[in-house]
């Protein structure tokens, strides 16, 4: 695994090697992850491979404008997403609502819904602006079921992926966040949280509430 300190020396043999089907591991807001193009069946594959866990879970979508939403998913509340956009995003943030289309089916795993975020950490935004304005697909970049209620930080990533990827690109910045993302589902008259990150309960409640939505 090569350690990735200065993106724009690397930046074209990293596409390069994803272009040939084949997942890195970047950082986020909050964990370090496995990432690969969205419509890439067998980068998809080596991700479940490199995890060790069945492929019966979705992964994100991720996009570097937080307006592209629009593109993937669609939802019976408009207006309660725009506020979630634009209060969360970009963030560690993630907003599960109703897919747009087939095209991301192969990622999702037969689920009707797709979780989408953006996210902040300037390392990763700009490894996004060389994508065109595409978007990823990502995920822990852990063996499954190894790392819970803690962050996938660097030392965990390598020592567990480092002979199955190629290319790690370290965040050029301290990650300071202490959990997970948060995530959420949206629903017509508010949201349910399904895990709780460091936007928490009464972030959302101080937001939506006021605005007559619900947090569950």
């Amino acid at each position: 695994m090569k350690i990735v300190t200065k993106l724009e020396n690397d930046i074209t043999d990293i596409l390069a090697h994803m272009k040939t089907d084949n997942p890195i591991v970047i950082p986020t807001d909050t964990n370090y992850n496995l990432a690969c193009f969205p419509t890439s069946e067998k980068a998809i594959d080596k991700i479940f491979t490199y995890k060790q866990r069945p492929k019966d879970k979705p992964l994100s979508l991720f996009f570097l404008d937080p307006a592209d939403w629009k593109k993937y998913g669609i939802c019976k509340n408009n207006q309660l997403m725009e506020l979630l956009v634009s209060h969360f995003l970009p963030g560690p943030f993630n907003i599960i609502i109703d897919k747009k289309d087939t095209k991301y089916d192969y990622m999702l795993n037969g689920v009707n819904s797709i979780a989408l975020g953006c996210i902040s950490n300037p390392t990763w935004r700009k490894f996004m602006e060389y994508l065109d304005g595409n978007p990823i697909a990502i995920t822990s970049a852990n063996i499954s079921g190894t790392v819970d209620d803690m962050l996938v930080t660097k030392e965990i990533a390598v020592s567990q992926l480092g002979n199955c990827v190629k290319y790690f690109i370290e965040s050029e910045q301290p990650i300071k966040t202490s959990k997970s993302s948060t995530i959420v589902l949206l629903k017509e008259k508010g949201i349910k949280i399904c895990r709780e990150g460091d936007i928490d309960r009464t972030a959302l409640v101080n937001t939506l509430c006021k605005e007559g939505y619900e947090v569950e």
